[in-house]
Parts: structure tokens; C-alpha cells; sequence
């Protein structure tokens, strides 16, 4: 069997690449599935590569031949197939954090695609905040399982007529969305001075704070109407700020007992006149109770102008405030917009450097910005994407090249408990290659910390083989060193005797 071995090769070995790549597919000789994960790199043939990649199965070995292999064929079905992976719910998947950690290294094309498709909500959720584009929160905002994402993708779009698509799109459908999106398409036209808009929720207010004149038992909160009211700014019509006014005057006074609400005033005046028109010929009342009724009523009068003279000098006052810290706002929105702008440069340069770690502070210096500003300005947004897409592309660069650096490290290290070097010298080695892989690890996350793998798991084990003999080599030495003090004496000491005796 031996001979045989010798005389002809395993059809995996074979030179034809096809029949290389058939027993790869299909074969189950424990050598070739052995070697699989050496195949995967070293076979010359790119189906090959493939066909042992595929046979294999494995999360890690697409994801470092996406981006290590020298075919472009062969890149691009190993990242095809590592980003299905990523999104898949398989069991032998990484845990999830790892996975949401390998986002930053992706594409904004893979990002959307891991947005879409993902089964873990968590890993849809991290890419869908890294995701800008209206488009994709449009359609995420009707068409995601999870209705807790459903609404935070609509709160993330400001676009009037994409919130009006939704709202008309998932009004049988999701009857939340629909109701939020319509929602914020109101506070947006309002927001951009849109005279329909406020004038019809004006209107609306007016509504609520009548019908509580009506019923001052209704489920309507009046602070809230009127913060909504103050809400509308100075730019409402004002035959709807007088009807407003009036109405919530009325219903000062009729919490305070002063007043009878408007219904009740018409029950009583119809009830005071029937009588007269039922009995014309009794003209003759009585005068005192004239004037009794007459001083009551100014009095009631006086009381209604005083409550809407106040109430105008508070609404007046309210829309003063209301402005300032609009204007305060815009103040420190603009503040905020330009330092974004100038921290641009500043992340064009360290990636035309290849400053991975610089790239990564400012990169969350601008992040930090936009998330007080509420949402990333357009003109900001747009100057950000391509450079996003460079620094993934750096960082995955980066990343590769580390990894080679940590390889040949692992390599030098394990050659070291082969030699018979000295201790000091061997904890001098393993000490700067510790304080190489540390640089590593912080040129690429800008953190300083690196995710636990398998390459840092040898690392390590191999930095403890090496030092574990150190001692008992220092005691040899020791012992060594003590035997040639010895004998140096000896030798003196019978120098001395032979010197004497002559």
C-alpha cells in the first residue's frame, strides 16, 4: 500500500485541475479532508480553492479569502458567500457581537444588503444606523418584520413626500406606521412654514379646546393642546388665534365658576325671551331687576376681556420665548454643522495617509456630532460617504496586513523553543513581540484592545511555551558557571602548592 502511495499520488494531488477538482468535491479520503484548509490557499487552480472552500464550509476561511485571495473570481464568491453567512442564523456562526463588530468592515452596498437580510434583529439594527440612504429606511419602514425597527427607521426620515409614501403604503398594512408617519409629515410642513398645514392643525386645536367647553369632562388634555398651539409659532391666521383665545378664556372661567360655558349662556337668554314672546302684552318688568341684571352682565363682560387680554399678553410672551430658543437652536445646530465640516479634512487626510487610527478618532468625533445634531445635515452626508467607503476599504486592508504580520510572529515565536538561545535573550523576544502585537491591534480598532481568536489564542500559548524553560536553562547556566569557578580554583590552589614545595 506504501508503494503504491509512492508510485501514484491521490487524485487530489493530481496535476490535471480537474480531476483535482472532482476528488476535492467528492472524495473522502481522510488526507484530503485533512487538507482542506490548506488547499483553500495553496491549490494553483481558483475552482479548486473554491471547491475546498465550499467543502469546508467554514465562517473564518470565506471571510479571510474574500479579501486574501489573489483570484478576483475567487474574492468575489467568498464575500458573496461570507456576507450570506454573516446574515444567516447558523449555529456555528461567531457570537453576534463578533458579527456586528465585522460591519465596520463592510461596504455600504453589504451593509444595506446585511440591513435587509440578516435574521438576527440586533445585527439588522446595527447596520440599519449605518445605513443613510432614504431609499433603504423608506422601505425598511414598511416592509422589516420587527415593528420596534419599523419605527425607528421612519423616525430617522425627514423627507416630506417619503413619509406621505409611507403613510399611504402601510395604511392597511401597519396602521403605527401610517399613523407616525403622517404625524411627522404634519410637524415637518409645520416646521418649514407651511401655511395649509398650520392653519389646519390650528384649526383642529380650535376644535379640541371647544369640544372641552362642551364637555369639560372630555379625555383632552388642555396643556397639551396648548403646547401644540405654541408649538404653531406666530405664523397662524389670526381669525384662528382670536377663536382660540376666546375659547380658552371661556374655559378659564368656566374651571373658576365665573362663567357659564357658551350652550348653557344660549339655554338661558332663549329661556329669558320665550315668556316675552309667548305673553307679548306683559311689557312692564321689574326695574330693579333690570338693573341687577344688567350690572351682572358688564360685570361679566369686564371679566371675559380681562381674561383675553391676559391670555393675549401670555401668548404674546410664549411666542417671544418660543422664538429665541428657536433662534438659540438654529444658533447651535449651525455651530455644530460647521465643526462637522471642518473635521472633514481632517479624516480626507488620515486616509490618504493610511492613519487607520487617526481616521478611526475623527471618524467617531464626527459621529459624536451628528448624533446632538438629531440626523447627519444632507450637504455633510454627502461629502462623508465616499470617505466611509475608504476607510472600510483601509480597514480591511489594515486588517489583512496585520494578520500577516501576526502570522509570521506566531511562526518566530514557536521557532524560538526550538533554538537553545539564552533566557534572557528569549524574554527579551517574546517582549517585543508582545509590544508589536499590542501596536498591531491598536494601528487597526484605534482602541488598543483586539477581538479573542484563534490567532491570538496561539500567540499567546506559544509566548508561554517559550518562557516556561527559561528558568531551568538559568539554573544550568548557574551550574555551569559554578563548576568553572571550581575548577579555576583547583587550579590556583595547586599553583600555590607547587610554588611552595620548591
Amino acid at each position: 500500500m506504501k508503494i503504491a502511495r509512492i508510485l501514484f499520488k491521490p487524485k487530489w494531488q493530481d496535476k490535471d485541475a480537474t480531476v483535482r477538482l472532482a476528488a476535492v468535491a467528492a472524495e473522502q479520503d481522510p488526507e484530503l479532508l485533512a487538507a482542506l484548509p490548506e488547499l483553500t490557499r495553496s491549490d494553483s487552480d481558483a475552482r479548486v480553492r473554491i471547491a475546498a472552500l465550499k467543502r469546508l464550509g467554514d465562517y473564518e476561511r470565506w471571510r479571510e479569502r474574500s479579501t486574501g485571495d489573489t483570484d478576483a473570481d475567487v474574492r468575489r464568491t467568498a464575500r458573496a458567500t461570507y456576507i450570506a453567512l454573516l446574515c444567516s442564523d447558523s449555529a456555528s456562526n461567531p457570537p453576534l457581537r463578533r458579527r456586528i463588530s465585522e460591519l465596520e468592515t463592510l461596504s455600504p452596498a453589504e451593509i444595506e444588503t446585511v440591513a435587509t437580510t440578516a435574521k438576527d434583529r440586533e445585527l439588522r439594527v446595527a447596520a440599519l444606523a449605518m445605513a443613510p440612504r432614504p431609499a433603504l429606511l423608506a422601505e425598511r419602514a414598511i416592509a422589516d418584520p420587527d415593528p420596534a425597527l419599523r419605527l425607528a427607521a421612519l423616525e430617522r426620515i425627514t423627507d416630506a413626500a417619503t413619509l406621505e409614501r409611507i403613510a399611504e403604503r402601510a395604511r392597511k398594512t401597519d396602521k403605527a406606521v401610517s399613523r407616525l408617519a403622517r404625524e411627522r409629515l404634519e410637524a415637518v410642513r409645520i416646521g418649514s412654514g407651511d401655511a395649509g398645514a398650520i392653519a389646519a392643525k390650528a384649526r383642529l386645536l380650535c376644535e379640541r379646546i371647544e369640544a372641552m367647553l362642551r364637555d369639560p369632562r372630555a379625555a383632552i388634555s388642555r396643556d397639551s393642546v396648548e403646547q401644540q398651539w405654541a408649538a404653531l409659532g406666530a405664523n397662524v391666521p389670526a381669525e384662528l388665534q382670536t377663536r382660540f383665545a376666546g375659547a380658552v378664556a371661556l374655559l378659564a372661567q368656566l374651571v373658576l365658576g365665573k362663567a357659564q360655558p357658551p350652550e348653557s349662556a344660549v339655554i338661558v337668554a332663549i329661556a329669558a325671551i320665550a315668556p316675552m314672546e309667548a305673553e307679548p302684552h306683559l311689557t312692564e318688568v321689574d326695574d330693579s331687576q333690570t338693573q341687577t341684571d344688567s350690572a351682572a352682565a358688564d360685570a361679566a363682560a369686564a371679566s371675559v376681556a380681562e381674561a383675553l387680554a391676559s391670555r393675549a399678553r401670555f401668548d404674546a410672551a410664549l411666542v417671544t420665548a418660543s422664538e429665541e430658543s428657536r433662534r438659540e437652536r438654529e444658533q447651535r445646530q449651525a455651530s455644530l454643522r460647521h465643526a462637522a465640516e471642518e473635521l472633514i479634512p481632517r479624516y480626507a487626510e488620515a486616509l490618504d495617509k493610511g492613519d487607520t487610527a487617526s481616521a478611526h478618532a475623527v471618524r467617531n468625533e464626527i459621529a459624536d456630532i451628528c448624533s446632538r445634531l438629531g440626523a447627519t445635515p444632507p450637504a455633510v452626508e454627502r461629502s462623508l460617504a465616499p470617505l466611509h467607503a475608504r476607510y472600510a476599504e483601509l480597514k480591511r486592508w489594515q486588517h489583512w496586513s496585520n494578520q500577516r504580520r501576526r502570522r509570521e510572529l506566531c511562526d518566530e515565536i514557536e521557532a524560538l523553543t526550538e533554538t537553545v538561545a539564552h533566557p534572557d535573550a528569549v524574554a527579551t523576544r517574546v517582549r517585543e513581540a508582545r509590544d508589536e502585537w499590542q501596536r498591531l491591534d491598536a494601528a487597526e480598532t484605534g482602541e488598543g484592545a483586539a477581538e479573542t481568536s484563534g490567532l491570538a489564542r496561539r500567540f499567546y500559548s506559544a509566548c508561554q511555551r517559550a518562557l516556561k524553560p527559561a528558568p531551568m536553562l538559568r539554573a544550568a547556566a548557574r551550574r555551569r558557571k559554578d563548576r568553572r569557578f571550581n575548577s579555576w580554583g583547583v587550579m590556583v590552589a595547586g599553583a600555590f602548592a607547587r610554588d611552595f614545595i620548591r
